[in-house]
């Protein structure tokens, strides 16, 4: 820990994922067009052991799991939004523009662009942050479990929440027929030579479930049960050119709200638009929509077109959904509208349950393995990651718009318990989905980075206060050890064997 007046670092990242993956590129890009007298340090803190700028989307080593945007797009460079490709290039990769490539060769493209070396500083701290204190010199304390790091300014790139968990699967408790979070789990070992899955939740996490079940258990029979029994849609192997339907003024003003923008899509839909284009064409005015509309406007639209809006938003790559397709034809995989009920772990090992739809409740079933596929949950204030829990009772955070997130300012700059900016605390990804909604794919993403990079770029010393810090009421930091994140070993449920605890995949 430093003294008063020094930093450790001028930038503190708060995770080690895609977020600061394009921060820290956004960063050398924007340094290096200043002149300056010392490179700029920048620490990563990043509880998990593995690979800098993969995160949890871009970790997986499953060739299965593509990219369900196509690869011209990907560039972590908005003025380049090619350069992933170019990158694939000068590897040897033979990806074409059109191609949807395997997450873990973008894992690879997001480790270089954090570990590169010219322009900034940058190393990586493997530790959980718990919490933050506003230093009276200005910038942050950032209390981690290896030890205090004082910083000049800090970035949260949290990523995802963990995944709630439905009511109904509360009852299966701790048993080692339930997966909680695929995403913490080794689910390859735990659904090699099951027969029958139960899978929650019908999102893009529910797709690389069966992607992954199926590859180790060419025989299981997957069934699906969400809410409303909706798949994800596919790309086409084409493309659409996007159909403007709302202009970037129209957003501005509150022209446009919720009942107004779907008289607009009927519209462009009966004169003959593709409902690829249309939903493409929403994508550079989404934010402005949202943050035009009132918080009865948004639930309005959540609980009236929120799924649907998803699952034509995002997407599976066309080889995925063929797949799926497939497995449906030849009886693999079941979908079903409902709820899952009356779940009970039996004497003989298995999970027994039946599915409630619109006709009733439907027959007994049995499943060997029940994950947990609902996708990560919007509230920020959960036991996956302290920090922002820490942040709201301290007061230095407030909640975003219906309890999604953190609320920031347009650039990025978190709002405090009074609503006032942070001029050295910022937020990037998911954890500025209530105030954006769209905040979690790469082209959201790399924006965000930029805007975020061109402060961080001007900031002032460090020891001159922004303003008079707020009262130190965060917690004492939990000095547990971190996680590593690691998956969980295969357990063993064998009938008299105690359970074992079972502690996400993100849109493109």
């Amino acid at each position: 820990m430093s003294s008063a007046g020094a930093v450790d670092a001028d930038i503190a990242v708060v995770g080690g994922g895609a977020s600061a993956a394009l921060l820290v590129a956004a960063l050398r890009r924007a340094i290096g067009a200043q002149q300056r007298v010392r490179t700029p340090r920048v620490v990563v803190v990043e509880r998990c052991q593995r690979p800098p700028g993969t995160g949890v989307a871009y970790s997986t080593v499953e060739q299965q799991h593509l990219l369900n945007v196509r690869a011209d797009a990907l560039g972590a460079d908005p003025q380049d939004p090619g350069g992933f490709v170019s990158w694939c290039a000068t590897k040897g990769f033979s990806y074409g523009v059109d191609d949807f490539v395997p997450r873990s060769r973008y894992g690879q493209y997001l480790n270089e662009q954090l570990t590169a070396t010219c322009g900034i500083d940058v190393s990586v701290r493997r530790a959980d942050v718990v919490a933050l204190r506003a230093r009276p010199a200005g910038g942050w304390t950032v209390a981690t479990t290896a030890g205090d790091l004082a910083a000049a300014a800090v970035v949260l790139a949290t990523g995802n929440a963990a995944p709630g968990a439905p009511a109904a699967l509360a009852a299966l408790g701790r048993s080692g027929r339930y997966v909680g979070d695929p995403w913490r789990t080794d689910l390859a070992a735990r659904a090699s030579g099951i027969a029958d899955v139960l899978v929650v939740g019908s999102g893009l996490t529910m797709v690389d479930v069966v992607l992954t079940v199926t590859a180790v258990s060419p025989a299981a029979r997957i069934t699906v049960v969400s809410r409303h029994g909706l798949l994800p849609q596919a790309h086409r192997r084409g493309r659409d050119a996007p159909v403007s339907i709302v202009t970037a003024a129209q957003a501005d003003r509150g022209d446009v709200d919720p009942r107004e923008l779907l008289r607009r899509v009927r519209l462009a839909l009966a004169e003959g638009a593709a409902w690829r284009a249309v939903v493409d064409g929403l994508r550079p005015v989404t934010a402005q929509l949202w943050g035009s509309w009132s918080d009865a406007q948004r639930r309005q639209a959540l609980e009236h077109a929120g799924r649907r809006w998803e699952v034509h938003r995002h997407r599976m790559a066309p080889a995925v959904a063929d797949r799926m397709a497939a497995l449906h034809r030849a009886g693999r995989i079941e979908i079903h509208a409902g709820t899952v009920h009356s779940l009970v772990h039996g004497a003989d090992d298995r999970i027994s349950y039946r599915v409630r739809g619109d006709a009733g409740v439907g027959e007994l079933r049995q499943a060997d393995l029940v994950v947990n596929a609902t996708g990560p949950a919007a509230s920020v204030v959960d036991d996956s990651h302290p920090l922002p829990t820490s942040l709201l009772t301290a007061g230095y955070a407030r909640p975003g718009p219906l309890g999604i997130g953190l609320e920031t300012d347009p650039t990025g700059r978190v709002r405090d318990a009074a609503g006032r900016v942070q001029l050295r605390l910022f937020a990037i990804g998911s954890l500025r989905r209530g105030t954006l909604w769209e905040s979690t794919a790469i082209p959201e993403l790399r924006s965000q980075a930029v805007d975020i990079a061109a402060q961080l770029a001007t900031l002032p010393d460090a020891t001159a206060p922004d303003r008079a810090p707020a009262p130190d009421r965060s917690p004492a930091p939990d000095r547990a050890t971190a996680s590593d994140c690691s998956p969980e070993p295969a357990t063993s449920s064998r009938p008299g064997d105690a359970p074992s605890p079972v502690p996400r995949a993100a849109p493109v």
